[in-house]
């Protein structure tokens, strides 16, 4: 990989420079993003982003202060494991919205009336159980399906507070969901 970041540097100062920190501190790099990801090639792809970033800053950094240095490199090959562990676990995340599916069908069915009426029911069961800052965005949001800009002009919230609160609050009703489920099948055993 040495060839490749080299080949992105025009300045031979900064490819002596760079070659230099790329021999001293890949092995490093690598086991500070292998502790955090704890995937061997998910931890390559962090170094190598790290080193991409590395060369946006090539001429901010200076061998000389070796402590500041290895500081700086570690900051960011770590910061990079963490966003990919934070993307991994967003994805891996259940979406809401698939946790309370309500069977779709025919409307005039009458199973179906009874599925959705009984999922409307554990949903309305575990909002109450929330706390109502929770509780009145998740309404504002899936109910009356408000933007969160609209319900942070509402509620005179930031957009970030709103979006913070849908989340929280989606994982926690899909968390007293689970626990609904979990209570109802050890009581049929």
């Amino acid at each position: 990989m040495l060839p490749f970041y080299l080949s992105l540097l025009i300045d031979e100062p900064e490819k002596i420079k760079f070659e230099q920190l790329y021999l001293q501190y890949r092995h490093t790099m690598f086991w500070v993003a292998h502790e955090i990801l704890e995937d061997q090639e998910l931890a390559e792809d962090a170094v190598h982003d790290a080193f991409l970033r590395v060369l946006d800053h090539i001429q901010n950094i200076s061998l000389k202060k070796c402590n500041k240095t290895r500081s700086f490199i570690v900051i960011i090959v770590r910061n990079i494991a963490l966003d990919m562990v934070r993307k991994r676990n967003k994805l891996a995340e259940v979406d809401i919205d698939d946790q309370l599916n309500i069977p779709a069908g025919n409307l005039s069915d009458p199973e179906t009336l009874m599925l959705n009426k009984e999922s409307i029911e554990r949903i309305m069961k575990a909002l109450k159980n929330l706390k109502q800052s929770y509780t009145d965005i998740l309404t504002l949001h899936f109910v009356h399906e408000y933007s969160n800009q609209e319900i942070a002009q509402m509620l005179n919230l930031s957009p970030e507070n709103v979006r913070i609160r849908l989340y929280r609050g989606r994982k926690r009703l899909l968390s007293l969901l689970k626990e609904d489920d979990e209570l109802g099948s050890k009581k049929s055993r």
